[in-house]
């Protein structure tokens, strides 16, 4: 049963994402982009690897950084260069959001040594009414880059995000799998997607076997996805947990920059992305992150560092 309770964050998706589509359909949404006062921040590929590539500064001329699209692993670092900190953000829960908005800074918590480059908003779908006003209210007050990770499975979302002033979203290859069970039922039944019934559903998923052009859908998935992200300015990040996620990232046609992953992956990618890691992912499995692991300069390979707060 843990495995079809797997799918209920993605069926409840589903459910609210036709709602607000049947309010406010695809089409005038994307009118309001005529009328929106958050232009893309990180549209420009360049831009992008200057904010969130792990550096290398030279003594030599301490007032330039040179970025680099390979990677700065601890291998390559020569005795007249000095790597900096690895780049570090925050995942916040939505729910939890209010209480950074309050503030209208980060500094304040003591457990964050620096400045902070980006805030990842962590929402499982559960108060998508707020999203949009909370990460408006966010870029408002904030300078921070703001990205979003979330259950993301329509453009319909995406287009939310770029309205609300997101500049980063993440595509979670898990729940699209499961979201891709979920559309080839739909498909086979001949069922609206906000139609399906939640146990006929459970009940045809343990009888059947995964078809074998799941993988083509989910590779076209992908690639509308990320296609309709970089239109809007936005920035794709895939998130990876295994092997096959690696393989499934290396075969889309529409490029990508930046994905999420755990270290033990890192050395399966090209140098040319930009790593993006959480913090429990990167530290050893048997302990808790500590004040300690947050403020390690080296965590090789990875250029963005993500710690959890306000759990």
């Amino acid at each position: 049963m843990k495995e079809l309770e797997e799918y209920k964050p993605i069926l409840k998706q589903i459910y609210t994402i036709e709602e607000r589509k049947n309010i406010l359909p695809l089409d005038i949404l994307g009118r309001t982009l005529a009328y929106n006062s958050f232009l893309p921040r990180l549209s420009d590929v360049e831009y992008l690897y200057q904010n969130f590539r792990v550096y290398d500064k030279s003594p030599s001329d301490k007032n330039s950084l040179q970025y680099e699209k390979q990677s700065l692993k601890t291998s390559q670092i020569n005795n007249n260069h000095t790597p900096v900190s690895t780049h570090k953000g925050v995942s916040i829960q939505l729910d939890n959001l209010t209480t950074i908005l309050q503030q209208a800074t980060i500094g304040d918590n003591s457990h964050l040594e620096k400045e902070i480059l980006c805030i990842f908003i962590d929402d499982k779908g559960t108060n998508q009414d707020n999203l949009i006003d909370s990460i408006s209210a966010l870029r408002r007050l904030m300078p921070v880059f703001i990205g979003y990770k979330g259950v993301i499975i329509d453009t319909y979302q995406i287009l939310e995000l770029a309205i609300s002033g997101a500049d980063m979203f993440v595509l979670d290859c898990n729940a699209l799998r499961l979201f891709i069970d979920i559309l080839s039922y739909a498909q086979t039944e001949k069922l609206p997607l906000d139609s399906i019934n939640t146990e006929s559903f459970f009940e045809h998923l343990q009888q059947t076997k995964h078809k074998k052009d799941s993988k083509k859908m989910l590779s076209t998935l992908f690639n509308n996805l990320i296609a309709f992200g970089n239109n809007l300015g936005l920035v794709p990040i895939i998130q990876l947990q295994d092997k096959n996620d690696v393989k499934m990232l290396l075969s889309l046609k529409n490029p990508i920059d930046c994905v999420l992953c755990p270290p033990n992956l890192i050395s399966l990618l090209p140098n040319s992305y930009l790593i993006f890691s959480l913090l429990q992912d990167s530290v050893s499995k048997d302990r808790s992150p500590t004040k300690h692991d947050v403020g390690l300069q080296n965590y090789q390979g990875i250029d963005v560092l993500l710690e959890q707060v306000y759990k």
